[in-house]
């Protein structure tokens, strides 16, 4: 197994930029004793080994790349689509709340020093105000069983219960999927999100230049 921890085309795009990413690896039956020798091989054609490897079952990285996917990131999603209503709630226009998530990039550039420097030392980064309102409301969400629904979401996945019914709609020709796209994904907000980004973010950079 081979398995890079970024998306598909991020996979190419670290490559021809020689930064690299990291990648998962992993032998289940080796019936040649050179499996583990050939997939670090082919990791490393990839530019999968420029920031290192992890040893992981192909199992314990299936279950570990579904998770996120369906135990983290709806989570993540709910928390945001939950934050944006109360922020619209007080009047914030909605262009300013998406640009504080994500459109100019703050977030992303966090997350940025939180990889190379570690929670530790990126929190100094944050002014006092910013550290003391995070950490004095840390635990503003304990009460709240997150823990106990992510188990239940990974035990579908590790149960086989997911297999099966991903298994189901793959037969179906994905119905399932395309009436899910098409509630998440509506016209409407397709065109309103080009547009916004024309007018605000490195889009609005490039079209001008």
């Amino acid at each position: 197994m081979v398995a890079p921890r970024m998306l598909g085309p991020e996979v190419r795009s670290c490559y021809l930029q020689e930064v690299g990413f990291i990648t998962a690896i992993g032998v289940q039956h080796d019936r040649t004793g050179t499996a583990l020798a050939r997939a670090l091989a082919i990791a490393k054609a990839l530019g999968g080994l420029e920031q290192g490897g992890i040893e992981l079952t192909p199992h314990q990285e299936a279950v570990l790349d579904l998770s996120v996917e369906q135990a983290l990131s709806p989570a993540l999603r709910h928390v945001s689509s939950t934050f944006v209503q109360v922020m619209l709630e007080q009047g914030i226009p909605l262009e300013a709340v998406l640009t504080e998530l994500f459109l100019s990039g703050e977030v992303e550039r966090t997350y940025r020093l939180l990889r190379l420097e570690g929670y530790a030392a990126q929190m100094a980064h944050h002014s006092p105000i910013s550290q003391y309102g995070q950490l004095s409301r840390a635990d503003a969400y304990d009460h709240v069983d997150i823990a106990g629904r992510m188990r239940e979401l990974v035990e579908h996945i590790t149960s086989g219960a997911f297999a099966a019914e991903w298994d189901a709609e793959s037969e179906a020709d994905h119905p399932t999927l395309a009436k899910l796209r098409e509630q998440a994904l509506p016209r409407e907000l397709v065109d309103w999100e080009r547009e916004l980004r024309q007018n605000l973010g490195e889009a609005a950079i490039k079209q001008e230049t």
